[in-house]
């Protein structure tokens, strides 16, 4: 007879021989906690007394948390960023190749001359961008006699500070992370210079449970169109603008939905049996959704429809404070974390880019500046400004979208 036990008949066991909350602690610490609780408290509620003195307990800064925030096309190496400290608009220009013509030469015969002098200019186009990213935030720091009754160490503030340089810098990076993904949406779905039949890829319909099958199916999509552009000897049919080049493969740059990435990690990578052999070798970047969401106040789950269109609502000072139905109202009546977002490129898996596809031109690097001291309100003011920047997507290289087909609300009505 087998003596062999599994996993949880293993766990069932030893989990009455392990010391708990219950059977290990005692009853005046038990009745503490009871009565205390694990959680964080109000800060009116501070009323402990010392139980000698009777006097009202100090409260000791332990620790301070100050937030982070990355811009992640940095992380992955997505896009371009160049120093443009003069001019106002950006100019690019793009030389194309020459074909050859029929030699000369040959079957010269006398009495007769070839022209040398023949004009044939070449192809030089060019492209423009103008500034379009202003940016400025501040921050008010108080005198110290206004904040040092407040901390019982002279280096508390001192520590609040580098947070709120910290959160000052953060608001930045979100902005420069949230223009990078709206050129995304820009760059796929422009009508000026929209994406060619060739530019767009339909993939194998992936479920909501991604299946082995299916997900095999999407990555062999990935790796035959960067095989195929990669391996051109000149195409222009990856870029919306036609240009003819070649594609240098280490400056591919694949744009994944989150979730995807996982899944081929662990349901097809992890399975093979080379998985050197099936790699892509290129940098894969995650993203939550391929910028140009549309704020609305419900969803109707029965008809697959947004409702209600929301516009943002803005404070004195500019910055968005959450949403109105209503167009340029100072009023907010749909709070930020209410708010239902409509992702028009919800059918898109992947795009797959030149890194210079989108680019960013700083005339004006961030920087952070004081105001002089206020001694009616015993304060200074930082600003952190960037202004005349450049924030855009060039059409010239290469982009292609891996689209999948997703029920419509009328697939939804017929069923």
């Amino acid at each position: 007879m087998s003596n062999m036990i599994s996993n949880v008949d293993l766990w069932e066991l030893l989990r009455d021989t392990y010391p708990n909350f219950k059977n290990h602690t005692a009853k005046g610490t038990s009745d503490m906690f009871t009565a205390r609780g694990f959680e964080q408290i109000a800060a009116t509620d501070r009323t402990a007394l010392n139980e000698f003195y009777q006097l009202t307990l100090q409260t000791i800064l332990n620790q301070i948390n100050i937030s982070n925030a990355k811009d992640l096309f940095d992380t992955y190496d997505v896009g371009e960023t160049y120093s443009t400290p003069f001019g106002g608009y950006l100019q690019r220009m793009a030389v194309n190749s020459i074909k050859p013509i029929t030699p000369a030469y040959k079957n010269l015969t006398n009495g007769t001359s070839v022209d040398p002098y023949i004009v044939r200019k070449g192809e030089i186009t060019d492209r423009f961008y103008r500034q379009n990213f202003d940016y400025q935030s501040l921050i008010t720091i108080p005198d110290d006699a206004l904040y040092k009754n407040i901390f019982a160490s002279e280096y508390g503030m001192s520590e609040v500070m580098g947070g709120l340089m910290q959160g000052l810098e953060n608001g930045w990076i979100l902005q420069k992370y949230s223009n990078k993904l709206e050129c995304i949406n820009a760059l796929i779905n422009s009508t000026a210079h929209p994406l060619k039949e060739t530019q767009i890829v339909e993939v194998p319909s992936v479920s909501v449970d991604m299946t082995e099958s299916e997900l095999k199916g999407l990555w062999l999509s990935f790796k035959n169109t960067i095989d195929t552009i990669v391996n051109a000897p000149q195409t222009g049919a990856y870029n919306a603008l036609g240009f003819e080049s070649t594609q240098d493969k280490s400056r591919l740059r694949l744009l994944i939905r989150q979730g995807y990435q996982s899944a081929l990690d662990v349901n097809v990578l992890a399975s093979a049996f080379n998985p050197e052999k099936i790699g892509v070798d290129i940098n894969i970047m995650p993203v939550p959704n391929f910028g140009g969401l549309k704020a609305y106040q419900t969803y109707n789950a029965g008809t697959m429809q947004y409702e209600t269109p929301l516009f943002p609502v803005y404070d004195a000072l500019g910055t968005q404070i959450g949403y109105n139905t209503v167009a340029d109202q100072t009023t907010v009546t749909v709070q930020n974390e209410n708010v239902k977002w409509e992702d028009p490129n919800d059918d898109v898996i992947a795009i797959l880019i030149d890194k210079g596809a989108i680019f960013t031109a700083i005339q004006n690097g961030y920087t952070v500046q004081p105001t002089p001291y206020n001694p009616r309100g015993m304060y200074t003011n930082l600003f952190a400004n960037s202004p005349n920047n450049f924030v855009a997507c060039d059409h010239l290289y290469n982009c292609v979208v891996f689209k999948q087909s997703l029920p419509t609300s009328n697939d939804i009505l017929a069923v």
